[in-house]
């Protein structure tokens, strides 16, 4: 192992540290919610990354069920509002309003 991998290595075990300490000081439900496991976080760096293993292989809602339906956003509805707003006031909050205008 060459000089340089062994900075890196260390600069890894620093960083786990760090993110360990701050852990360390949320709730069980804020950890649970961020998709860490409580009794890992609290196994200490032997036990990174800390998630629990059905999430590490998850898709994204699986981490973060709360933003499903952020990202299933319907982009004409969207353009809707804003031909919406054209109607009512006779001009667009901005130029990307009257394009889709």
């Amino acid at each position: 192992m060459s000089f340089f991998d062994r900075m890196i290595e260390r600069f890894e075990i620093v960083g786990r540290a760090r993110t360990l300490s701050v852990l360390r000081q949320q709730s069980d439900r804020t950890l649970v919610d961020l998709g860490f496991s409580p009794e890992l976080v609290r196994t200490g760096i032997k036990a990174w990354p800390w998630r629990v293993e059905d999430q590490l292989s998850g898709s994204d809602t699986a981490i973060a069920p709360g933003f499903a339906g952020v990202m299933a956003v319907d982009h004409t509805a969207v353009a809707n509002v804003g031909q919406i707003e054209v109607m009512r006031t006779g001009k667009a909050a901005n130029s990307k309003l009257e394009t889709a205008a």
